[in-house]
């Protein structure tokens, strides 16, 4: 949910689409696709996911001076898992009030959107470069300068997280605890499933170390590299 785009901005727009939403019919909906995601961030315990609760999503529209009904457009990749519940969506937001203008898009128009579009709501995959906290971190908290450093934009702009994300001598990490606590509390993201992934490492290959901002670090140099042997005198 874009921090940086009116209605999504506002937390209380984004707390009453988080209420209105059934994840037990989206994970139905994506079939064996899709499986309940318990933990989110490594080591932080179980994420305690928003109920469906009507009276919350009309307080929060209250506490917002969100009107009976406001609009958001909802970006998706229409060859991607999200296709199969972007539609469910839409029917549970608009029961409340809350209308979805569906964008499915494809290719490159879908990465220009998710990145530098306008759309307040997107379905993405996404998958942290590390298993550490910081990996998917740095997904969501966008770069002071520059744009973000994942497939997708929040526009959520702290400092909190530094301690991880961008570690400066003497800093002090996150309790992973108190940070998914914070992910709960703002609702930038909502993570709605956790998706079967693989990943495929080449047998003998060089191992890249990852930056939890910057991802791997990669050079660009002929290919197959020369060995150490090869160029000792």
């Amino acid at each position: 949910m874009r921090a940086d785009l009116p209605p999504t901005s506002k937390s209380p727009a984004r707390h009453a689409l988080a209420h209105a939403v059934n994840r037990e019919q989206v994970l139905e909906a994506l079939g064996p696709r899709g499986g309940p995601l318990v933990d989110w961030l490594p080591g932080a315990g179980a994420f305690d996911f928003p109920a469906l609760d009507e009276e919350r999503v009309r307080d929060w529209m209250e506490r917002g001076r969100l009107g009976q009904s406001f609009h958001v457009t909802l970006t998706y990749d229409a060859d991607g898992t999200g296709a199969a519940a972007a539609r469910l969506l839409q029917g549970q937001w608009s029961r409340l009030g809350m209308y979805a203008e569906l964008r499915p898009l494809r290719g490159e128009r879908a990465s220009r959107e998710l990145l530098s579009g306008l759309s307040h709501l997107a379905l993405v995959e996404a998958q942290p470069w590390t298993d550490e906290p910081a990996g998917a971190m740095a997904q969501l908290v966008m770069p002071l300068r520059g744009p973000a450093a994942a497939a997708f934009r929040t526009g959520w702009r702290t400092r909190e997280f530094d301690g991880w994300i961008a570690p400066a001598r003497g800093s002090t990490a996150p309790d992973p605890a108190a940070a998914q606590a914070r992910l709960r509390e703002d609702l930038v993201v909502l993570p709605l499933a956790r998706l079967p992934w693989l990943w495929l490492v080449r047998e003998g290959g060089t191992a890249a170390r990852f930056h939890p901002r910057f991802g791997p670090e990669c050079a660009a140099g002929p290919w197959p590299p020369a060995s150490p042997e090869a160029s000792a005198p």
